[in-house]
């Protein structure tokens, strides 16, 4: 599985970080929980784990 995680120097967050976000996510925790501990918005996660989930779909493409 190729998974490309794409980072830019004003970013809060490391690719590592990001694929954290997303393993808690994966493993069923509540995205608001995710967001409370990490110190994101819930809409934050979400659009990691959206972007995510569209790179696995079409790993192809990007």
């Amino acid at each position: 599985m190729t998974e490309e995680l794409v980072s830019h120097p004003n970013a809060r967050l490391t690719v590592h970080g990001r694929r954290l976000l997303i393993e808690r996510v994966r493993h069923g925790r509540p995205i608001a929980h995710v967001a409370t501990k990490w110190a994101r918005s819930p809409r934050a996660i979400q659009t990691f784990y959206r972007t995510w989930l569209l790179t696995q779909a079409n790993p192809t493409s990007g």
